[in-house]
């Protein structure tokens, strides 16, 4: 079943929140903004993005070849969180390495019950998967109303 979102909070994500750039062959390059927080100290914002290339497989959909979190590793909101007293790496680069995401088709993802935490963070791999929810949702939800000018020939 997946995650569910509303088709509303999706349009306004969608508006105000991702960018796509289509890639000769036919990729797209998303760009999706996250207002993160901390998980203690009141819950401090960080800005963040999601970053990831998808390729369009015939008759099969997209696929995630990249995705990624960037994020200031300076920002106080990062340093507040509780990755930073955990044995976990707190390098925003490693935060998807090991994600499902990575080369999966885009629906098949999306269908998928992941466990996921609602929490502002990214500390867990679970917080990570449900930011990455959030994102492809929204990519997603672009790709089904995008101006076909975009379509791979």
């Amino acid at each position: 079943m997946g995650l569910h979102i509303s088709d509303r909070a999706l349009a306004k994500w969608a508006a105000n929140d991702l960018t796509v750039e289509p890639q000769s062959g036919g990729s797209l390059v998303f760009r999706f903004s996250y207002e993160a927080s901390s998980c203690r100290d009141g819950g401090q914002p960080f800005a963040s993005r999601i970053v990831g290339v998808l390729r369009r497989e015939d008759g099969a959909g997209w696929r995630i070849e990249e995705v990624r979190v960037e994020l200031d590793p300076d920002d106080p909101g990062w340093r507040a969180t509780c990755i930073h007293e955990s044995n976990l790496d707190p390098d925003p680069a490693k935060l998807t390495a090991d994600s499902p995401a990575q080369g999966m088709l885009l629906d098949e993802f999306l269908a998928r019950d992941w466990p996921t935490d609602k929490a502002g963070c990214f500390c867990t791999s679970v917080h990570v998967t449900h930011k990455l929810l959030l994102a492809l949702s929204t990519v997603r939800y672009w790709l089904e109303r995008r101006p076909r000018k975009h379509e791979a020939a």
